[in-house]
């Protein structure tokens, strides 16, 4: 079996909708998140139906399960998580970037506040992946 390298990540963002152009073989990112105001109709705890992190991999060999996790600032339990997404990093390929995206639904924030997203590449969060979103 051949050695695996960890990929090396780029970009790594919340956003509000994520469209996938086939002609152009590229993301369309819309809205990216940073910090969120809820309005005068929503109180906490706050669900959002649906966002999205956009992620670009590169430098890695082998094959690789990621996904986006939800935490608040200093909790270690998950308040959600993206399904997995199996990237493969061909060594042949090894420069390419990889675009992927990661869909979480039904994230509930409780209160006001900074909130984590660290990327996890085979269950593990990779370091310095963080993304934040500030609730307030």
């Amino acid at each position: 079996m051949a050695a695996q390298i960890l990929p090396a990540v780029k970009l790594f963002f919340p956003c509000e909708r994520l469209g996938y152009d086939a002609a152009e073989a590229r993301y369309q990112i819309e809205g990216p998140i940073h910090s969120v105001a809820l309005g005068a109709a929503d109180a906490f705890p706050f669900v959002w139906d649906e966002f999205f992190c956009y992620a670009q991999l590169t430098d890695g060999i082998g094959t690789f399960r990621f996904a986006a996790e939800l935490l608040a600032e200093e909790a270690d339990v998950a308040l959600r998580r993206s399904p997995p997404v199996e990237v493969t990093f061909p060594p042949a390929l090894r420069l390419a970037v990889h675009e992927v995206a990661f869909r979480l639904t039904e994230a509930r924030f409780p209160g006001p506040g900074l909130y984590r997203l660290p990327l996890l590449c085979n269950h593990r969060p990779l370091p310095g992946t963080d993304a934040t979103i500030r609730f307030l």
